[in-house]
């Protein structure tokens, strides 16, 4: 009877002894997991703290502009300071930040003392207002041909052009080369890219009217 006590109670110690060598292996590791993870934590905010001014100053770049190429627009810069524009009947210097995102220009060759111009500039006048709301990548560029400032003036001011122009007195600036694409009579209008690259021009003793055929067409 003593030998089944004794034997009943060694039994008994085995248990409590590996039931608490099992606890003690669970509440370290439960510490040392608990330690790992705030250290962890610690660590995060540390950096966060240290280098929080290197994180604001640097610059983000979104997935869809990787490797997106650069637009560059000859025209942008090139007319920045020798354009103006007609508001309510006065001619004012043209906010050339207007012609930042523009990849597809017109440029229009024209004189109200010519009468093909006067014919065609309000079909053209007409065909601006609406497509420019809706495509601000486009824009029309005046050269107006006439004799004297004034009359460029008048000619814009009667037709209601409120496309931009260049100044009367940088039209022969050999910098500007304004009459790069002029070719035969006026009216003459000329799609270019944001290259330079004509992509539908007047053709010879015609009226221009296919061009904007060809630019509701291209410019997309």
């Amino acid at each position: 009877m003593l030998m089944k006590k004794c034997s009943f109670n060694k039994q008994m110690i085995r248990k409590v002894i590996i039931v608490s060598l099992g606890l003690v292996l669970l509440g370290g590791i439960y510490v040392s997991r608990y330690t790992l993870e705030t250290a962890w934590a610690l660590t995060l905010t540390a950096r966060d703290v240290l280098f929080a001014s290197e994180q604001k100053d640097k610059p983000t770049t979104s997935t869809a502009d990787q490797g997106r190429p650069e637009v560059r627009n000859v025209f942008a810069k090139k007319f920045s300071i020798s354009l103006m524009t007609m508001d309510d009947g006065t001619p004012r210097s043209f906010e050339a930040s207007k012609l930042a995102g523009v990849k597809y220009w017109a440029f229009y060759y024209a004189a109200a003392s010519n009468s093909a111009s006067r014919t065609f500039t309000p079909n053209l006048v007409s065909f601006y207002r609406d497509f420019k709301l809706y495509h601000p990548d486009f824009e029309i560029i005046f050269i107006d041909l006439d004799a004297s400032e004034d009359d460029m003036l008048n000619f814009m001011r009667n037709d209601s052009m409120s496309w931009p122009a260049i100044w009367y007195n940088d039209i022969n600036n050999p910098e500007l080369e304004a009459r790069k694409y002029l070719k035969g009579d006026l009216p003459c209008l000329v799609l270019v890219d944001g290259k330079g690259r004509v992509l539908s021009e007047t053709s010879q003793g015609t009226e221009p009217g296919h061009v904007i055929d060809d630019i509701r067409a291209i410019v997309k």
